[in-house]
């Protein structure tokens, strides 16, 4: 669809974002992204004085974590699969899930995931990797390349 989109809507951007990330077209997603951005930090619509547009700010935080952080939500669990650009550095964001608070941070280069987490002790799936977590416990991963999995590291 992103040929066919017009981007008339202060919405499309960030939503766009979101499905590039997910796609794993981190430089589209970051194109996007900023675009979405721009609309009110750079007042690209020229509307900046009839105040903020506070679904596109709501679409940003969607790009980053279900988009580039790679959060799904499913009947099993949560899932994670990220796809961060190049140019950052880190991700972080708290989920609140099932009575739980998860800190995630994901960093780029190497690509990588930390978890801790406070409340009852719970699984996530880090692609085909299941993480138990316990509370208070912080538990890092990291991506091989070479055997397309994730392993954990101390």
């Amino acid at each position: 669809y992103e040929a066919r989109t017009a981007h008339g809507s202060s919405l499309s951007p960030s939503i766009h974002a979101q499905v590039a990330a997910r796609l794993g077209d981190t430089a589209m997603g970051l194109r996007y992204f900023q675009q979405a951005a721009a609309i009110d930090i750079a007042d690209s619509t020229r509307s900046e004085a009839q105040g903020i547009h506070i679904a596109t700010q709501g679409g940003l935080w969607q790009a980053a974590v279900l988009g580039f952080a790679g959060v799904d939500v499913c009947p099993d669990g949560l899932h994670l699969d990220p796809h961060l650009p190049e140019a950052w550095n880190e991700l972080h964001c708290a989920l609140h899930w099932h009575r739980r608070e998860i800190c995630v941070a994901s960093t780029a280069a190497p690509l990588a995931v930390s978890f801790s987490m406070q409340g009852r002790a719970c699984d996530i799936y880090l692609g085909a990797a299941t993480v138990h977590l316990e509370p208070g416990q912080d538990v890092r991963y990291q991506w091989d390349a070479n055997s397309h999995t994730w392993t954990q590291k101390s």
